[in-house]
């Protein structure tokens, strides 16, 4: 944002504009949201602290009354004094230094009434933890228990990072400009960002495009044309054939629930293959799914020839059969979901699994799997999102890397970060079954991508819709309900039923 900012400016944007879209935008907030007569303004040396000025300025044109607390480093004026000519604020300021020797928290506690913060101490770039008075503020603010609203990012937090690097402001709401940027949806640092407002600075696509890789926040409008809904004359065999390599006796019912998520998600066949010692356990209570047996790796890869998407991995076991199943599909450049043991069966060798992979290759580690097969990423990156670019340059296909956030990559400019869920997704066998969500719309055409993205947000929409107390199995029966309101918001109005008019002559 800082680089497209001084291309827009550079292509004739004034500076003052742009402070006034951003502060005019704050102030409409605070004026929505908080009848508070009081409003306290906390400024800083950068860009932040004169967009705070500027609010101070517009509120107290609406009758607020407004105190200016500015934190100037330099003691000398540096920074307040060129914040002060930009502005045009002509109100009293209270400046302080890292010598200043006052309370805060008594400043505070001589308010009343109740009052709110507004948060402009800190920009996105801010690279430092917290320390000396500005610190010592931060905590009088925190003490205060008085509702926030932060100025593009909560002071304390870095734009780019996820973590929360000592004090730092809790926010109720950040008003941030043009874009979301990482600190706002990555964990545990984007729930201290509270409601997220977005305010379109307008600074042309163009120069948003030139700032280096852009991701976006998952929703159907991302992927909801791909999506393959069959029409009338389609079968069973043309809505694609599904296969599932089940773990060993004992260890079977991930593999089912991936099979079964895939059959609800509209896969017109979805079989299983196991050993034989597990055939009985797949076939209890599965009555949709067929069960095939195979003795060896070349009779299972045979029986695979005739699917068009194979999930490998669920509960599959880290053994040398299913390194080999792995390698095998591979081989046969089949399109693959691979996920859990299949991934860390690799640990000691992922150069050979990337070695393998394709385009059409949908990986979906937890973080402990992701870093088994790339070593190091995540703690060499700036965030997760860059880790996960850097592993998709290197593995060549759909990286999915799970959690609170979920980070989905295909490329330099395809990266999608879903935030769309609940915290009752943390429960045994979620995993499997976006797996199986996942292999459900591949195999009926869906490119990798694409069904990577749409059965994420599908599988957070349906933890959504049941709350507390759901087990993965629950996530299977309420898929129907999430396909049937994205059917229907396809296209208002449609119908399964057969429309006719019959017309009768008398």
């Amino acid at each position: 944002m800082a680089t497209a900012e001084k291309l827009a400016m550079a292509a004739g944007r004034s500076r003052e504009s742009l402070i006034q879209i951003a502060s005019t935008a704050c102030a409409a907030q605070i004026l929505k949201r908080w009848p508070y007569e009081h409003v306290i303004i906390l400024c800083g040396p950068g860009g932040n602290g004169t967009d705070g000025l500027v609010i101070a300025k517009q509120l107290q044109s609406e009758e607020r009354d407004v105190h200016v607390i500015f934190y100037d480093p330099s003691g000398d004026g540096q920074a307040l004094t060129p914040a002060l000519e930009l502005s045009g604020w002509e109100g009293e300021v209270n400046v302080f230094d890292d010598g200043f020797d006052g309370d805060f928290s008594q400043i505070f506690n001589d308010f009343e009434q109740d009052f709110i913060f507004v948060d402009a101490l800190f920009g996105i770039g801010l690279n430092r933890a917290l320390e000396g008075k500005v610190k010592a503020l931060v905590e009088a603010v925190i003490a205060a228990e008085a509702p926030v609203l932060s100025v593009d990012v909560p002071s304390g937090l870095n734009g780019d990072h996820s973590d929360l690097p000592g004090t730092f402001i809790r926010a109720d709401v950040t008003v941030t400009f043009e874009a979301l940027k990482p600190v706002h949806l990555l964990e545990p640092a984007a729930s201290t960002c509270g409601e997220l407002v977005v305010v379109p600075l307008k600074l042309g696509e163009d120069i948003i495009q030139s700032t280096g890789p852009q991701a976006r926040v998952n929703d159907p409008d991302g992927w909801s044309a791909a999506l393959p809904w069959p029409t009338r004359s389609d079968h069973k065999h043309k809505r694609g054939r599904l296969g599932v390599i089940s773990g060993p006796a004992g260890s079977t019912g991930a593999a089912r629930m991936a099979a079964l998520a895939g059959l609800r998600m509209g896969a017109g066949v979805v079989t299983m293959y196991a050993a034989p010692d597990a055939l009985r356990e797949l076939s209890y209570n599965n009555l949709e799914i067929m069960n095939q047996v195979y003795a060896r790796q070349s009779e299972l890869s045979d029986k695979l020839a005739k699917t068009d998407v194979v999930i490998v991995g669920p509960a599959s076991g880290l053994t040398v059969e299913t390194r080999q199943h792995v390698l095998s599909c591979l081989r046969a450049s089949r399109k693959m979901v691979i996920d859990a043991d299949a991934l860390s069966v690799f640990s000691e060798d992922p150069r050979t699994l990337m070695e393998g992979l394709h385009a059409e290759c949908v990986l979906t580690p937890h973080v402990g799997e992701f870093e088994r097969i790339f070593p190091e990423l995540l703690s060499s990156s700036v965030n997760r999102m860059e880790a996960v670019r850097k592993a998709q340059a290197r593995a060549g296909c759909t990286i999915l890397l799970k959690g609170a956030d979920t980070i989905i990559s295909a490329g330099q400019e395809r990266q999608t970060v879903d935030v769309h869920g609940s915290p009752w997704l943390a429960t045994a066998g979620s995993g499997d079954v976006l797996a199986g969500m996942i292999g459900g719309l591949m195999t009926q055409g869906m490119p990798a991508y694409e069904a990577a993205c749409a059965a994420v947000w599908m599988h957070g929409e349906a933890s959504l819709q049941l709350g507390p107390g759901l087990i993965a199995g629950d996530l299977i029966s309420q898929i129907p309900a999430v396909l049937k309101s994205l059917y229907q918001q396809s296209e208002p109005g449609r119908t399964d039923r057969r429309s006719k008019v019959i017309t009768t002559f008398s």
